[in-house]
């Protein structure tokens, strides 16, 4: 998406090469953005969102004040914790503009913003960070890259899971499609949550209404006629906000219209699936799954160099090095988080039930 987004900008705009810009923020690099594109998410740890938020209240309660922020993980890993065979630093040895397009929220931990602050780096990688952002004629804001990126990001989740869900029966398709007051139903929700305005709901509501008026009907019974038109539908969304944007006053200028649509396209999934009773149990579950390991690897860090009995986890060596380098318990807290957040699903509950004396199954 990034990729496709980047060319086109350029096509439009040749003055966005970045060897012709004079202000390295308004460079547009297809390459860059690609990167960026791939490497924003690295940072998730596993279970996602719910995990995330359960990990920042537990780093904060071992001392890490910062808590934990999965874009400021994203950031960590690539400038200082996967390594090079080329070079002893640590690091990928990403180029200023890739990391600066991977910042979606170009700013360190603020101790008076709030719980809710969403940030881009940890105090541990702030040398590079300030590098990074050195040479930019305005640091505190987003490259073009970035804006690019984060524009992609949102169409490939809103599309994809779109379609994901749709072939799963989770999205009450002929509801949508033929309930003026199903469709409210997802505007009000967008306004109780916070997602938009009053001011803003008659736009969205026909955002809503042409985006359900041209989707596939359910039930999804994976016939060839429909797997033509979901796969039909999703393109012709994606093309038409692949091709939403244009560059205009010194940053990403996005059609209103597509910008509502890609809104109300999340806000569908997330209305029956992400609050949705069945995810909302597991997401409980999951949750204490990340608590109890993340428990288990603090221990394991504090008993390194003592020998154990069959340990359930151990802090895997590459780490056991940063863990000895931490200078504080706030240090080896982030490394145990580290190693917590590299994980996948299927480790956490692997070791979970490794651990305990019942071997836990969901039914």
């Amino acid at each position: 998406m990034g990729r496709r987004i980047s060319e086109n900008l350029r096509r439009k705009d040749p003055d966005l090469d970045p060897s012709n810009v004079s202000d390295r923020r308004l460079a547009v690099d297809p390459d860059v953005v690609e990167a960026a594109g791939l490497a924003h998410d690295l940072g998730h740890p596993p279970f996602g969102h719910i995990s995330e938020k359960k990990l920042n209240e537990l780093a904060q309660k071992e001392g890490c004040e910062e808590g934990f922020e999965g874009n400021a993980q994203s950031f960590r890993i690539v400038a200082a914790l996967e390594v090079r065979g080329v070079s002893l630093s640590p690091g990928l040895g990403l180029t200023r503009a890739t990391l600066n397009a991977l910042l979606k929220y170009p700013s360190p931990w603020d101790p008076h913003g709030g719980e809710k602050q969403k940030f881009g780096v940890f105090k541990e990688e702030r040398r590079i960070f300030d590098w990074c952002r050195n040479g930019l004629q305005d640091p505190t804001q987003r490259t073009l890259e970035a804006e690019i990126m984060d524009w992609s990001d949102d169409i490939t989740y809103a599309a994809h899971d779109l379609e994901d869900f749709y072939r799963s029966n989770l999205i009450p398709v002929s509801k949508l499609k033929g309930s003026s007051f199903e469709r409210s139903r997802v505007i009000d929700e967008m306004v109780k949550d916070g997602k938009i305005a009053k001011s803003e709901v008659r736009k969205h509501r026909a955002a809503l209404q042409g985006v359900t008026s041209v989707m596939p009907r359910g039930p999804y019974v994976a016939s060839r006629i429909q797997r033509q038109s979901i796969r039909s539908f999703i393109s012709y969304l994606v093309g038409k906000w692949i091709n939403s944007t244009r560059f205009g006053g010194g940053t990403l200028a996005i059609d209103p219209e597509a910008k509502a649509e890609v809104a109300v396209v999340k806000a569908i999934t997330w209305k029956y699936v992400i609050k949705g009773p069945t995810l909302q149990a597991l997401q409980g579950y999951q949750v204490r799954l990340v608590e109890e390991v993340f428990h288990l690897l603090a221990r394991a860090g504090r008993a390194k160099g003592k020998k154990q009995s069959n340990p359930p986890v151990q802090i895997p060596p590459n780490f056991i090095d940063l863990l000895k380098a931490a200078p504080d318990k706030a240090g080896k807290t982030r490394v145990v988080i580290d190693v917590l957040a590299t994980m996948g699903e299927e480790q956490v509950a692997s070791i979970h039930k490794a651990s305990s004396e019942v071997a836990w199954t969901l039914a």
